[in-house]
């Protein structure tokens, strides 16, 4: 009984060993081909034939036996039979069933040649001691490898049928992969009793033995197999598919291998190259694959991101985007072609916009979706831009069109003003006005309204750049301080004014009256605007311009303007702010906030047209209660 289980433990060592060299080479074909994999397959099918001619075989009990031959040394060729058409697929099986046909026929082939040359009579060739011996057991074997060799080869063909067929009946991998292994030995081992034990009685303890023991190893190899596979085998095979592949011929197999390497080539060369964005994502959102751009923006963007994370949570909708392709879960709700989207990064320092397009496909009988991104980043920049250049162009032709008009305007109405006020005074000189103290005084205050009336129109003629002139050049800093002591609110409106002006001098080309003007009426709009402020405060510095470079950053954008050339005034308020919409009409003729009879809306205007006239620039920066700031740019000499 010892002796029994000694054996019996001794085969399943073998039997182990074997499959185990096999399945390590089958795992490492990547790295060294498939040659070492095939080579060692077709020396374990040999040496099982030779154990088969040989007979040897181990009790169990009484007189049921099994074959080593068979049992031990052929089993694990079926299952890594059954194990490489699970990995490499249908084409791979059938090169090994067609290499076991040339064996067999080479086996057979050399096996007559060796008997025929150990029997030879005469002088030509000479026989050592074992040549009978050799003779006798290619003699005794050619039954046994008959009867095997029928049955060898229905189990290449029954194998991955008998697993389909289970898989089909919704089986697990296991027991589909050791019910196809039992069926196959069953098969197997009955062809094989019915040719070589025919009408012999110890069929029955052989069909015994063999069944029983083959059964318990091929459990064995079965969950080898299944944790050897573990996810990586596709079930996604036809139950005749072996079959149907020989029948349609091996030629044309290999011709469709071809062009799927071909396609698939072509495929990842456009896949790795491409220049979107291109990703493969899960019906959660999760990242199955993608090109070397979109994994070169990963990396980039977001270098913690992980495989399993969702990417959908990862995509913000961008102004004219919508978010509505996804639900709660992340799932998709409802499909859109199209989209916008940004991805901020990690630290949240850089993003990118992404414009996309999704669209469902199938993968292996499982539907993914594939997310095609492009980069517009610097597209929304530029398209943000000329929207604030054009923004700006149609500021400056609707100021350039009021010019004109306002101009034209000024220019006539100033000529009536002057014949109305020759006509007032040719009255006052008539002695009866002169006697008349009520029409005197009335023609005096028209006289008084005429020459208000020509004020406005120099006002107006200045922001059409056409009032008077005089180029000169002074001292910006000494402008300044001259013009602010001019400027004194009153003591009970508690409006603190305070300036921070340098004793360098700041040479600039211009008109001392007109330069004035503006800096006056912007410290008067500044009192204005702080009047109902809790905290009265109005700033006036001169500094380089290039010091206000970071506070100038919007203005700039986009223009030619290089600060070093330049001074800059700076007036800022405590006061309530200018709206945005606002800001964006401040500088037009007769434009006011103020209630009627407070203001004419000609300060601004005629201090744009002022600067404007002087080479320079007037910005405006300011926000709703948080007070105003105006830069006046002035080129320096």
């Amino acid at each position: 009984m010892m002796e029994m289980m000694s054996a019996t433990l001794l085969a399943w060592l073998e039997i182990t060993f074997i499959f185990a060299v096999l399945s390590l080479l089958h795992n490492q074909r990547k790295n060294i081909g498939t040659t070492p994999l095939y080579i060692s397959m077709g020396v374990v099918f040999l040496f099982a034939q030779l154990l088969l001619a040989a007979d040897l075989r181990v009790s169990i009990i009484g007189n049921i036996e099994f074959q080593l031959g068979p049992t031990v040394i052929f089993l694990p060729y079926l299952a890594m039979i059954l194990l490489i058409y699970l990995s490499d697929g249908t084409l791979a099986t059938q090169r090994l069933i067609i290499g076991s046909f040339v064996v067999f026929g080479v086996f057979f082939y050399i096996a007559e040649i060796t008997r025929l040359q150990c029997n030879w009579q005469g002088y030509s060739i000479g026989a050592g001691q074992l040549a009978g011996e050799l003779d006798f057991l290619l003699q005794q074997s050619i039954y046994s490898m008959g009867g095997m060799s029928i049955a060898h080869f229905a189990d290449l063909f029954i194998i991955p049928i008998s697993y389909n067929c289970l898989k089909n009946l919704k089986c697990r991998r296991f027991i589909a992969i050791c019910g196809s292994l039992i069926i196959t030995q069953v098969i197997d081992v009955s062809i094989f009793a019915i040719v070589y034990y025919f009408k012999n009685q110890q069929i029955w303890n052989f069909l015994a033995g063999a069944f029983f023991i083959r059964s318990c190893f091929s459990i064995w190899l079965g969950i080898i197999i299944s944790a050897y596979l573990g996810n990586k085998a596709s079930d996604s095979k036809g139950t005749f598919d072996i079959l149907f592949a020989f029948l349609g011929g091996y030629g044309k197999s290999k011709e469709l291998q071809t062009y799927l390497a071909q396609s698939e080539d072509r495929y990842r060369t456009i896949w790795d190259n491409a220049r979107e964005l291109m990703f493969l994502l899960s019906a959660k959102g999760n990242l199955i694959d993608c090109n070397a751009a979109a994994m070169k923006m990963l990396e980039r963007i977001l270098p913690d991101y992980k495989r399993d994370d969702n990417l959908f949570y990862r995509l913000q909708p961008i102004a004219d985007g919508d978010d509505s392709f996804l639900d709660d879960d992340g799932e998709n709700n409802e499909f859109i072609s199209s989209f916008k989207a940004k991805i901020i990064s990690s630290d949240q320092v850089e993003y990118i916009d992404l414009s996309c397009t999704m669209s469902h496909v199938v993968l292996q009988n499982e539907q993914v979706l594939l997310l095609i991104a492009r980069d517009i980043t610097k597209e929304l920049q530029l398209q943000q831009e000329k929207e604030k250049l054009s923004a700006e162009l149609a500021h400056s032709q609707r100021l350039e069109a009021l010019g004109k008009l306002a101009g034209g305007i000024a220019h006539d109405f100033n000529n009536h003003i002057h014949a109305l006020l020759g006509h007032v005074d040719l009255l006052l000189f008539r002695k009866d006005i002169q006697e008349n103290e009520k029409a005197r005084k009335h023609l005096e205050k028209i006289g008084t309204i005429a020459e208000q009336s020509g004020k406005l129109t120099s006002q107006l003629l200045g922001f059409a750049r056409k009032g008077k002139f005089v180029e000169e050049e002074l001292d910006l800093n000494e402008l300044l301080n001259a013009t602010l002591s001019m400027v004194n609110f009153p003591a009970t409106q508690d409006i603190k004014l305070a300036k921070e002006i340098g004793s360098q001098k700041f040479i600039v080309s211009g008109d001392w009256v007109q330069l004035s003007q503006v800096i006056i009426n912007l410290v008067i709009n500044a009192g204005d605007a702080v009047k109902n402020s809790a905290v009265k405060n109005i700033m006036v510095m001169a500094k380089e311009a290039i010091c206000f470079e970071t506070e100038l950053d919007q203005f700039l954008h986009g223009k030619q303007i290089d600060l070093n050339n330049f001074y800059c005034v700076k007036i800022s308020d405590t006061g309530s702010g200018i709206s945005e919409e606002n800001k964006q009409k401040i500088f037009e003729p007769f434009f006011t906030t103020k209630p009627i009879g407070e203001g004419t809306g000609m300060g601004l205007s005629m201090a744009y047209g002022t600067i404007s006239n002087h080479h320079g620039y007037i910005h405006v920066e300011s926000q709703l209660e948080q007070g105003t700031s105006f830069y006046i740019l002035l080129p320096r000499v």
